[in-house]
């Protein structure tokens, strides 16, 4: 039997509640925008919020901006727009910065993976910089083999395409019975 040498954890929803952030996230966006001077009810902003972000991806950088455009004009007179937007996305990233964390056995099995000499990387799927921002704020670099994060936009193939998971076995010179 081939030892295992090394495990790649995909970052969403296996190291962290990705969705369960997004969810607080943006609810506390919608709130900060409300609070801002849109004239509208919480419920029917963040409706309105999830269906931007489902036609335009999760990664779309301007969901505020497109929210403001589809809601009526009327909802906006007390406040500048772009105030609006940028309380919105300032909440954002005040959640971001506040509350993002592993859920809690993923620091104890990492480090229990490196006291096991298992190398420990990530592969997951995204643009580059965001998914580095999650590793970095989760706090999980100093558990990673820098060699071994594999990020689908930086390399140029998306999950799941297997090419994806060949050049991680590549790059770590590994075969694929050693690799969870």
């Amino acid at each position: 039997m081939t030892a295992l040498r090394a495990i790649l954890f995909d970052i969403d929803d296996t190291l962290f509640s990705t969705s369960e952030f997004a969810r607080r996230a943006r609810a506390n966006a919608v709130r900060a925008m409300v609070a801002a001077g849109l004239d509208l009810p919480e419920s029917v902003v963040l409706k309105e919020l999830e269906e931007v972000i489902a036609e335009f991806s999760s990664n779309y950088e301007h969901h505020y901006d497109k929210l403001l455009q589809r809601l009526r004009s009327q909802c906006t007179l007390r406040a500048n727009p772009a105030l609006i937007v940028a309380a919105g996305v300032a909440a954002y990233h005040d959640t971001k910065f506040r509350e993002l964390a592993p859920f809690p056995d993923v620091v104890p099995l990492l480090r229990a993976l490196q006291a096991a000499r298992v190398r420990v990387g990530i592969i997951t799927h995204g643009l580059t910089v965001k998914q580095a921002e999650k590793i970095v704020r989760l706090g999980l670099v100093p558990y990673l083999d820098p060699r071994a994060v594999f990020i689908s936009d930086q390399i140029g193939i998306s999950k799941p395409n297997p090419k994806l998971y060949l050049a991680a076995l590549r790059e770590l010179q590994l075969h694929p019975g050693e690799v969870m």
